[in-house]
């Protein structure tokens, strides 16, 4: 499968079955909606259009479907924010979805926990001063929006990392981030962690240092697909 390429599966995914493709080599696909290759291979991945529905895994090199539920609804400001860690953990396959738009009046902060949360085409804003979601070292968050239009917005009035003020582990695989404003670095992004951006925009921030992302001295990103513009 070249660069540009796309292979379509018409049929029904059923989770754990395979779906007719069986991978030669390294095993470099990744697991979950929007698995991709590592640099062992650039420019060759799968993406699935759906990911509260189906992801990839692959096991014994042959990739198989599997089911992405994000079943835990999150309704409310409170719900949210109690998403903070003590341990908390799932997966994509047992993940928190968006059931409206949100507006939060304090950061969303994530300590000794990973986080998977499908926006769902609503919108997690920030009222007042402050970042939209901190991630603690140790700890992971990673954003999905399986119906489109789902966005991080509104941070604002903060030195560093107005939407994501990242120390941790931050995979963005779908979802805006958007409409943040710092007063230092990073409007949209603060990274002094690992940034993986799979695809997804981030657009109209505003920093006098890196309105879109800020990368810090000895933090890690990795840029695989995705928009980055004004």
């Amino acid at each position: 499968l070249t660069q540009g390429n796309v292979i379509t599966i018409a049929d029904k995914l059923v989770t754990g079955n395979p779906i007719g493709l069986t991978v030669e080599g390294p095993q470099v696909i990744t697991s979950g909606y929007g698995a991709k290759t590592d640099n062992s291979a650039p420019g060759i991945y799968f993406k699935m259009d759906k990911p509260k529905t189906h992801g990839l895994t692959l096991t014994a090199g042959e990739l198989k479907a599997v089911t992405n539920s994000f079943n835990q609804g999150i309704s409310s400001a409170s719900q949210l924010l109690a998403l903070t860690g003590s341990g908390k953990s799932n997966t994509a396959e047992n993940g928190y979805y968006l059931s409206g738009n949100i507006t939060i009046s304090s950061t969303w902060s994530i300590s000794s926990a990973e986080i998977h949360l499908d926006l769902n085409g609503y919108q997690i804003k920030r009222s007042g001063t402050g970042s939209v979601i901190s991630i603690a070292s140790g700890s992971s968050l990673h954003i999905y929006d399986g119906r489109g239009g789902g966005k991080i917005t509104g941070g604002n009035g903060v030195q560093y990392g107005a939407g994501i003020h990242n120390s941790g582990t931050f995979n963005l695989y779908d979802g805006e981030i958007s409409g943040n404003t710092s007063t230092v670095d990073g409007g949209g992004v603060y990274n002094k962690g690992t940034f993986n951006l799979h695809d997804g925009t981030i657009t109209k921030n505003e920093s006098p240092h890196g309105a879109g992302i800020y990368n810090c001295a000895g933090a890690t990103i990795n840029l695989y697909d995705g928009i980055i513009c004004d």
